[in-house]
C-alpha cells in the first residue's frame, strides 16, 4: 500500500521520554515529508505549544490539537473547532477536586490554572508554552471551553475524578484517561479520530492511505480508523487489549517511529 498521510501523537510516540525530539526523529520525519508525504501531527496538547514542534521539523501541514477539539492549517487557519457545552464547563468548575489533582482549562488560546505546577511546565520547556494563573474559578468564562484534564500521580484520585465526573456527565461530554497521569473532559463524541476523519474526507483520502502512530486510550479512534495503526512498546496496556491485531514498534525512547519509517517508508 502507498501512503499518503502519516499521522503521528506526540507524548510516548513521536517525543522521546524528555518530551523533546531526538535528531534521528528530526531527520526522519523530514526525510518522509520530503518524499511528498503529509505529516499530522495529533494530539491532546494545545496548538500554541504544538507549533514550536511543527517548527523543530519543518512542518507546514495540519495539526490536530487539544484532542480533536481544535484544528489548524499550516498557515494558522481555525479549521475545526468544538467546545465543551457550558453546562459542563460548569459542572467542573463546580466540583470538588480531591487532594493533589492539578486543574488544568483550555480555553482558546490559553491555558489556565489555579495553582502553580512546575512538573507540567516541564512538558512545555521546548516550545515555551505556559499557562496563566487564575485566582479562583470565578474568573472563567464558560464559554470558549475546549477542555479540562485533570493531571496527578496519585492513581486513586484520578480515579474518583473520572468515576465522580462519568456520572455527572454521562450522556453529555467524555471523560477518560489519556495518560496514566491524566483524566480529561472534552465534548461528547469529539477525538482525534473523529477530526482525521474529516478532514482526509475534505482532502479525498481514504483510510488505507493513512498510517498513524499511537500511545494512549485517546489514540484509540484515530488507530482504529487509518489502514495501518501502530502501537508503541510503551503503549498504555488497555490501548493494547483494544486493539489486538495492531503491530506493536518500538518504544518513544528508542526512536520507535522513526526506526519503523526508516524501514518501511522509501
Amino acid at each position: 500500500m502507498e501512503y499518503k498521510v502519516v499521522v503521528c501523537d506526540l507524548d510516548g510516540t513521536l517525543l522521546d521520554s524528555n518530551h523533546a525530539l531526538t535528531e534521528r526523529t528530526k531527520n526522519e520525519i523530514k526525510r518522509v515529508s520530503g518524499l511528498g508525504l503529509k505529516v499530522i501531527l495529533a494530539t491532546g496538547r494545545h496548538y500554541i505549544d504544538v507549533k514550536g514542534v511543527a517548527g523543530e521539523l519543518d512542518l507546514d501541514t495540519c495539526v490536530i490539537g487539544s484532542n480533536g477539539t481544535r484544528v489548524y492549517s499550516g498557515d494558522g487557519e481555525k479549521l475545526i473547532m468544538h467546545n465543551l457545552d457550558e453546562k459542563v464547563v460548569e459542572s467542573v468548575l463546580g466540583y470538588d477536586l480531591p487532594k493533589d489533582v492539578h486543574l488544568n482549562i483550555y480555553q482558546g488560546k490559553e491555558w489556565l490554572v489555579f495553582e502553580d505546577n512546575e512538573e507540567l511546565l516541564r512538558f512545555h520547556t521546548h516550545s515555551g508554552f505556559s499557562y496563566r494563573k487564575l485566582v479562583n474559578r470565578e474568573g472563567v468564562n464558560s464559554k470558549g471551553v475546549n477542555k479540562f484534564y485533570f493531571y496527578s500521580h496519585n492513581k486513586e484520585a484520578l480515579n474518583e475524578v473520572e468515576r465522580d465526573l462519568k456520572a455527572v456527565l454521562d450522556g453529555i461530554a467524555d471523560v477518560f484517561f489519556s495518560l496514566h497521569t491524566v483524566v480529561e473532559v472534552m465534548p461528547k463524541g469529539i477525538s482525534k479520530g473523529l477530526a482525521l476523519q474529516e478532514m482526509m474526507k475534505d482532502n479525498g483520502i481514504k483510510p488505507d492511505e493513512v498510517i498513524a502512530f499511537g500511545d494512549g486510550l485517546n489514540d484509540y479512534e484515530m488507530l482504529s480508523w487509518v489502514g495501518k495503526g501502530l502501537l508503541m512498546k510503551n503503549a498504555d496496556q488497555k490501548l493494547i487489549e483494544l486493539l489486538p491485531d495492531l503491530d506493536i514498534i518500538n518504544s518513544n525512547s528508542e526512536d520507535g517511529v522513526a526506526e519503523f519509517l526508516e524501514q518501511y517508508i522509501s
